[in-house]
This record gives C-alpha cells, structure tokens and sequence, in this order.
C-alpha cells in the first residue's frame, strides 16, 4: 500500500510541475496578449430543478482537482503508513483529507477564479463601443494601450488599431471589439455642434 500512496504523489507533484513549466515559463496555452487558458473542466453546471444553467456546478472532473486529490492522498497515505498505522486505516484517512482538500481548493479558489473570469467577459461586453484614452501610442500594428472607466473603476489595457491607422498619445479613442484580450480602437472625433449664437 505504501507505493502506491508514492506514486500517486510522485505522480501529483510531477503532473503540477509540468502544469506550471508548460504554462506559466514556456507560455504554452497562452497567447501574447494575456491569457487564453484553455477550460479541461467538465462544466455540468445545470439545475436539476429547473433545467437551467446555475452557479453550483460539479467540478469533480477537474484536472486541477484530479491532481489535488492524488497528490493529497498519495502525502497523506505515506504519513499513516510511515506513523504505524495500518493501511485501511491510512487509506481512510487519505481519502478523507484529499477530499476535504479538494473541496477545500474548488470552493475558496477555482470557484471564486471562474466567477471573476465570467464577470470580466461580461464586462468586455459591456464595453464595446465606449470611449477610451491612449495612455501609450500607436503606430500601425503594433501594441498600444488604453485607458478606460467601468463604473467607477479606471483600467488599461493592450489596444490595437481597428483600421491599422496611427493613433497618437492622448487621443480619446471608441472601443469597437476584444479580442484575445486586447482592444481595438478607433480615434474619435468630437463634432462641433453649431448652436447658432453669434459673439458680440
């Protein structure tokens, strides 16, 4: 019993190695412009009651939850075992705690990261087709950025231009899309509204 609580977490703790060499060193699933993670969880969250999409969803087939629970049960196995106990009840107890820790991660971590994910694509919605300020400049294809309010909350972010024109530092711009999480924009141009009044 005490190997396989080894290989578990020996495959654990490779496994979260290669997850974070792959995507946080070697930049592998992400594009150049922020992240574009790409979602291998199985999103079953529908209610049972109404047949509609809600907050509570089963999150159990995670790959970050698949690997915490390894990891936790292989640890903890190898801790029984090495303290004297026997293996059902070393198994028991690293159930339990990979599961309690599983838990744990999915309820204060990934749940809460998913929902702020949803929120900024709502927001990225919201957005298109309201104005912005270019805090840097941009020259033909390249990378500016721009400055913009949501609510009462200012953020920057990368900007492009729409139409591949130069846009100076400084120029109020209109957001025209998103996407891979960079702004396209156009200059915009006030229009002097003549009111008829004649200086005297």
């Amino acid at each position: 019993m005490l190997k396989l609580f080894e290989v578990c977490l020996e495959i654990g703790a490779i496994f979260t190695v290669v997850s974070f060499v792959l995507g946080h060193v070697l930049n592998i699933g992400h594009s150049d412009i922020g992240s574009t993670d790409i979602d291998m969880s199985f999103d079953t969250s529908i209610d049972t009651n109404t047949g509609m999409h809600s907050d509570a969803s089963i999150t159990a087939l995670r790959p970050t939850i698949i690997l915490a629970f390894i990891t936790t049960f292989g640890g903890i196995g190898m801790i029984c075992i090495q303290n004297g106990l026997g293996n059902i009840s070393a198994t028991l107890l690293a159930v339990a705690a990979a599961l309690m820790i599983s838990f744990l991660i999915n309820r204060f971590i990934l749940t809460p990261l998913n929902k702020a994910q949803n929120t900024s694509a709502i927001s990225q919605k919201e957005i298109r087709g309201s104005l912005g300020k270019l805090t840097l400049g941009i020259s033909g294809n390249s990378f500016g950025k721009v400055n913009y309010v949501v609510g009462s909350n200012s953020y920057n972010s990368p900007a492009k231009s729409y139409d591949g024109k130069d846009i100076e530092k400084g120029a109020d711009v209109i957001i025209i899309e998103i996407k891979k999480k960079a702004f396209y924009v156009k200059k915009f141009y006030y229009e002097k509204i003549d009111y008829g009044f004649k200086d005297e």
